[in-house]
């Protein structure tokens, strides 16, 4: 949360979390967000130009050039976990990514649980400021939905912040279902999930 941004959290709740901050214990107020995959993925028109497609070395050392050091970090941190990247591009320029799991959930570099077979995971997606509001972060989504279903996948998650409403908006548009997915870290531990994740409840729905 950055320091412009107001804190919505009731008072209570701002002080516990501040002393648990002291001992090391964070808790994360986070979304569960889930897309059937067993129907068609809803076609988002792209910017003129853009393409979207697995990230190559050639594309990595892109991405090292031009992100500040947070993000350039952030994607280290996503391909040591074995994750698969998928870049935006217009024309040359770069616009955007976003990282794809099909064996874990991840929160920042912690490990919180294994994905049940029929799951793929999206996480870290970024988009430059300057390509932002041009459904960039969309066409990654359906990219990723897409590469999903040829494999034969029934649904994709992911944990967005409850705080971030154009994510959690913009992968509505693409037909996903949010519930609450408030996450506890311990120090020296992996973070929990203090609720259990419904996986595969999309799928089951859409059936």
């Amino acid at each position: 949360m950055t320091a412009t941004t107001r804190d919505s959290r009731p008072l209570w709740v701002r002080v516990i979390s501040h002393t648990a901050g002291l001992f090391g214990v964070r808790f994360y107020n986070m979304l569960y967000g889930e897309r059937s995959l067993l129907e068609p993925t809803k076609r988002v028109e792209p910017p003129p130009g853009l393409g979207v497609r697995r990230a190559t070395s050639g594309d990595f050392e892109l991405l090292a050039s031009k992100l500040a050091p947070p993000q350039a970090e952030s994607c280290r941190i996503a391909a040591a976990q074995q994750s698969r990247c998928l870049v935006a591009l217009v024309g040359k320029q770069f616009a955007g990514y976003s990282w794809l799991n099909t064996e874990d959930i991840y929160l920042l570099s912690w490990r919180v649980q294994a994905l049940p077979s029929a799951g793929g995971y999206t996480y870290n997606s970024f988009v430059q400021p300057e390509f932002r509001g041009q459904k960039i972060f969309q066409c990654l989504t359906e990219a990723a939905y897409t590469e999903l279903q040829q494999a034969g996948f029934e649904f994709c998650c992911n944990l967005v912040d409850r705080d971030n409403a154009p994510s959690v908006a913009a992968r509505r548009r693409l037909g996903a279902q949010f519930r609450a997915a408030p996450i506890l870290k311990l120090p020296g531990l992996n973070p929990v999930p203090l609720w259990r994740f419904p996986f595969g409840v999309s799928a089951s729905e859409s059936g």
